[in-house]
This record gives structure tokens, sequence and C-alpha cells, in this order.
């Protein structure tokens, strides 16, 4: 697993020039990680908010997922160490969306899946809506409103353009995406009158709001039983199963 570091520096709060790390955290040449990207299986994982080392993590999803891919990469991005940070990391997401579909908009040969967790999902489908073409995009535990994967809403119509297959995997079980996003979902209401009447659930809390109205490439997983914290996901099974019988199709 390489990974890709568009953080400055160490920063949880601020971008840097993109840089291309091996395992034990050395620069690789760019020329070097095009030529590993021109494969047929790469993945891009990506973490959520308030993540200072993302390593870890990413080496045990790494651990789940293989013989699924011939190189995996592991985004870290400035989504903030604070507590209180939540809606500048939002947008730090958009902007990070936009970086990384700039940056893989150069390799037509490579079959890309990407897995995003919490606000990594944000970045995720941020790339998409950027253009980024995805063969599998996995959204875990996604830190987005419910119903942002409809067709008339803010993704959908990039889903089905730009995306072959995307697995929604939630959990009513996740007491951040239950509490702390509607929280802050309805505070943004009130800054934001004419979104009332939205219902201000999570994507990975509700699964999409109605399914009939996502594209047909959109598919949801329940998890509520396996997945009991937001952080579940990575130790799961369950889950890793749902996403391997997506890639294999």
């Amino acid at each position: 697993m390489i990974q890709l570091n568009i953080r400055k520096g160490e920063s949880t709060i601020r971008f840097g020039s993109p840089t291309w790390l091996d395992h034990n955290k050395k620069p690789l040449p760019t020329d070097l990680v095009l030529r590993m990207l021109d494969c047929e299986r790469a993945c891009l994982l990506i973490h959520g908010y308030n993540v200072d080392e993302a390593m870890p993590a990413f080496a045990l999803v790494n651990d789940s997922i293989e013989g699924l891919y011939d190189v995996v990469i592991g985004l870290t991005w400035p989504g903030s160490s604070v507590e209180l940070g939540y809606w500048m990391a939002e947008k730090r997401a958009d902007t990070a969306g936009k970086i990384i579909a700039s940056l893989f908009a150069g390799l037509p040969h490579a079959t890309l899946d990407v897995q995003g967790h919490s606000c990594g999902c944000r970045v995720a489908l941020e790339a998409v809506q950027n253009g980024l073409k995805v063969r599998n995009l996995i959204l875990a535990a996604a830190a987005t409103d419910n119903e942002t994967v409809h067709i008339d809403r803010k993704y959908g119509k990039a889903l089905a353009a730009n995306v072959d297959r995307c697995l929604v995997a939630h959990s009513r079980n996740d007491g951040v995406l239950k509490r702390a996003f509607r929280i802050s979902s309805l505070l943004k209401r009130v800054v934001s009158p004419a979104n009332w009447g939205d219902d201000c659930c999570a994507l990975g809390y509700t699964g999409p709001q109605d399914v009939l109205m996502c594209p047909p490439n959109v598919q949801a997983v329940n998890l509520t039983k396996q997945i009991l914290k937001h952080g579940d996901y990575k130790y799961r099974e369950e889950y890793f199963a749902a996403w391997r019988a997506l890639a294999a199709r």
C-alpha cells in the first residue's frame, strides 16, 4: 500500500502539494506511481473527519481486501483533528475532492475503485462530481445528507454518469451520525431556511432517503446488526463481503 498526502506536512487543517509515499513514508517519484497505477485494479481509500494518523486504519482495510487490487492508495487529507471543526472540514472535503479528480484525471487505463469512510465519502462524492471516473464507489458511514444521492439532488447525476456501481453501507447503530451529524445539519438549516423540510439524517445512518429516487447503479446494504459504532466498518467481515461481491462483478 502506498500513501497520497495532500496535507501541508503533518497539518490536519492545511493543504499542501500532493506527495506520494511508500509504506515507510519515503517519497515516491510521481512517474513511478503513474506506472504503478497503469494497471487493471487500483483502489483509493479516504479517511473521514477528525483523523490525525490514518495509515493504521488503512492497513486494517488493506488486509481485508487482499487480492482484490494490484495497488491500494491511502489518501491523507486535512480533515481536521478538532472536535468542533466539522463545518470547516466539510469545505476542505469539497476542495480535497477537486484535487483528487484532477490528480487521477490523467489515468485513463487505471480501473479505479474508491472507498470512503464518514466525511471521506464526501471527498469521494465531490471527486465524482468533478469528473472522476470510478468503477466501484464504496461509501461507509457516509457523513452526507441521505437525499444527496437521489438523481435530482447534489450527487445523483454525477453518480449515474461517472460511477459504474455504488455501494452505500449504513447502520442505525451509528451514534456519531445519529446525533452529531443531525445537530450539525439542523444548525445549517437555521442558516439556510430554504432547506427546511429535509429530514437532516446522514446517508450512513439511514441509507438513501428513498432508494427509488437513486440512480439504478446505487445499492444500499443495511449493516445495523453488525455495525454498532461509527468506526466498526474496518473490523466487520459482513462489510467486506459486500465490498468483495461488488468488486467481483
